[in-house]
């Protein structure tokens, strides 16, 4: 199995080859889920790539953010670039950048990122079909679904056994972008999971979507039989001490197994959070942290003036060590780095630590916690030696853009002449509330449970079935593939003729079905004319525009045929974790929200609507004409069916309701 490490910077780079890494993945300043990490210039990349060809060790370029439509140009000169520098593979989200790179740059390999959400054999299948050498899959999966996973193609497996866990399905969160605008999914993310909630009002906050760090080191023999291709290890943002003493103990079991205690006490001084074996321990009780930042605990302050920290500490705190002080207080953590250290007792419990930069009074107090975060004790080169490289870098020709252009542009537009209302709900009980004469189409959204449940005898099923576009539901777990497969046959046998998809990798229980219409979610995301591109070129009739989105992006699209949502409630978090019950509320200074458990999955939801009802006209002015109305987080109500439509026909705006990315902007 390869040891993929982590690698932000030129430092850590060397830490990986050091440490044992058999290939590394890092970014450019571009396009990566990393943005706040050093990253690589190009002509570092250049080196980065030399340097680790040299030690024998491969190198996969993270281009894994999503792509707005604006983007596109630099996009095509950076893959210009791409293709000739001889990196070993390239990780993408985005469905557009997939398809500029196998239509018009096929000569770069293309692994799928964990943000693509794949997490079924189904996917595994979808990606050989579509061409990717590797699949990097969710992390969230049980030690069985990653077997079937390997054995459904031969498409290689990668999978991440060490570092932070997202609360959230990988590329299904989108509580960074709604409660700042700064999406994850666009390497942007300020993880509001770490933050402290108060659930149903209790005065106690607490630690609700903080995981601890992953360590699956004592099961890297189940990972090998099951025929991983891949270790991952996470940290971009890590120092490069940090990826060394990773590496080096992983690479430690990989070359002798019987060595798996000796690693893991390596591995106990990384200087992370807590450390759970996640689906793979028998429990997951101990897969919350109560720590919710990194760092390693070595003791307490007992004063603090200006520069000097007095710590009470048996640990051996070095100059340039970096620390994070916990205020006993509950406000925000504080990072500080020690200049200089002076011993102030005979036995060395009490180290009297000068700052780099004075604190403002009253910052830390005493009582405060103190974390090791990093250490300068491991010093590894900050340059990569310049050689000379035996590549001609060319810039994206002129005429190369243009083909690139007209072949993103080939595909018919769908023309409506007026508006067209499309209505989303989760309840068969909403057919029977609404007018459905003023509606055009209407998804039905439901639980599998409701799915099975559907009987399409009743007349309210009968008189809209023309109407009717069943959604599979968002994710699909190994164990209920087959009886997915069935309920679409059912369906499909009692005159359903459209069905729609969250996720492309559902693809495969919908190939054998003849003269059906397709319908992608906004879950696809078609951010720009790309990823548009793609879908058209595959057969897909409709599909939703993106939650995550602004009238910016809108405008520069050239489709303007897809439906666009300006009603609906967001999914902030999508989790297998069972750590809130159904209906239960958690608050912080962001906002109040929800959490609903459908199919065994755990949905966070805000308290307020997304609503562009009153910018109905801009919208039609830049030539949409297909709008989205989600009912899906409502009771089923005529009241509220009445009420909405009433807004939407009049262009009033909905309270309270939100703006979300269309106030300032998707960054």
């Amino acid at each position: 199995m390869e040891l993929l490490l982590p690698v932000g910077s030129p430092e850590a780079l060397y830490a990986a080859i050091e440490g044992g890494a058999d290939a590394v993945y890092l970014g450019l300043d571009r396009f990566n889920a990393r943005g706040r990490a050093k990253n690589f210039t190009r002509q570092q990349f250049l080196q980065a790539i030399f340097l680790s060809h040299e030690n024998g060790v491969k190198v996969y370029l993270t281009l894994n953010t999503l792509v707005k439509n604006h983007e596109l140009d630099e996009l095509i000169e950076l893959l210009s670039f791409i293709e000739q520098t001889g990196v070993d593979a390239v990780i993408v989200q985005d469905w557009g950048v997939y398809w500029l790179v196998k239509t018009h740059f096929p000569s770069i390999t293309l692994h799928a990122s964990t943000q693509m959400g794949l997490h079924n054999s189904l996917g595994a299948i979808m990606a050989h079909h579509f061409g990717f050498s590797r699949v990097v899959v969710s992390r969230e999966l049980l030690p069985k679904e990653i077997d079937s996973i390997c054995h459904a193609s031969s498409v290689e497996v990668e999978v991440f056994v060490h570092g932070a866990l997202c609360y959230c399905f990988s590329g299904s969160c989108f509580f960074s972008s709604w409660v700042g605008g700064m999406s994850a999914n666009r390497g942007m993310c300020r993880q509001p999971c770490r933050r402290l909630f108060s659930v149903n009002g209790s005065e106690r906050k607490e630690s609700v979507f903080s995981l601890a760090d992953l360590q699956l080191a004592g099961h890297l023999d189940v990972l090998q039989k099951a025929g991983v291709a891949s270790l991952k290890i996470e940290g971009r943002m890590k120092p490069a001490e940090y990826v060394y003493r990773v590496a080096r103990a992983y690479r430690i079991v990989l070359d002798n197994s019987g060595r798996k205690e000796e690693a893991i006490h390596i591995l106990e001084q990384d200087y992370a959070r807590d450390k759970t074996e996640y689906f793979f321990g028998h429990s997951l009780k101990n897969s919350l942290s109560r720590q919710t930042f990194a760092g390693k605990y070595v003791g307490v302050v007992f004063s603090a003036v200006r520069e000097e920290l007095v710590i009470t500490t048996e640990y051996g705190l070095s100059p340039g060590d970096r620390l994070r002080i916990q205020p006993v207080s509950g406000m925000d953590t504080l990072p500080v780095k020690v200049e200089s250290i002076q011993h102030v007792d005979a036995e060395g419990k009490m180290i009297k630590a000068y700052l780099r930069e004075a604190c403002h009074p009253g910052a830390i107090q005493r009582g405060d916690k103190v974390y090791v975060i990093g250490t300068s004790r491991s010093k590894f080169p900050s340059r990569i030696k310049e050689k000379d490289y035996p590549v001609l870098i060319r810039k994206a020709a002129r005429a190369k853009r243009e083909e690139i252009y007209n072949s993103i542009n080939r595909f018919d537009r769908l023309n409506l002449l007026s508006d067209e209302i499309v209505v989303r709900v989760d309840s068969i009980a909403w057919l029977s509330k609404m007018h459905a004469d003023g509606v055009d189409a209407i998804i039905l959204d439901m639980s599998i449970k409701d799915l099975q449940c559907l009987d399409f005898n009743r007349p309210v099923i009968k008189k809209n079935l023309a109407k009717l576009v069943v959604a599979l539901p968002h994710l699909i777990q190994e164990s209920r593939i087959h009886l997915i497969s069935d309920l679409v046959t059912k369906f499909r046998n009692f005159g359903i003729s459209t069905f729609m998809v969250h996720q492309l990798w559902q693809l495969p229980i919908l190939e054998d079905l003849k003269d059906i219409g397709l319908w992608l979610s906004e879950n696809c995301y078609s951010l720009n004319d790309a990823s548009i591109a793609m879908y058209k070129g595959i057969g897909v009739e409709r599909y939703i525009l993106p939650f995550e989105n602004d009238y910016s992006n809108l405008a520069s699209y050239d489709y303007r045929d897809g439906i666009v949502p300006v009603y609906f409630t967001p999914r902030l978090f999508t989790s297998r974790m069972p750590v809130m019950k159904n209906g239960d509320i958690c608050t912080d200074s962001t906002g109040r929200y929800q959490n609903q458990i459908r199919d065994g999955i755990s949905v966070l939801y805000p308290d307020v609507p997304v609503s562009l009802l009153h910018k109905r006209d801009d919208l039609m002015s830049l030539g949409y004409r297909s709008f989205l109305l989600d009912f899906s987080h409502e009771k089923p109500s005529g009241n509220t069916f009445a009420r909405l439509m009433k807004a939407y026909h009049e262009k009033t705006p909905v309270q309270p309701s939100s703006l979300f990315n269309f106030k300032d902007g998707l960054h």
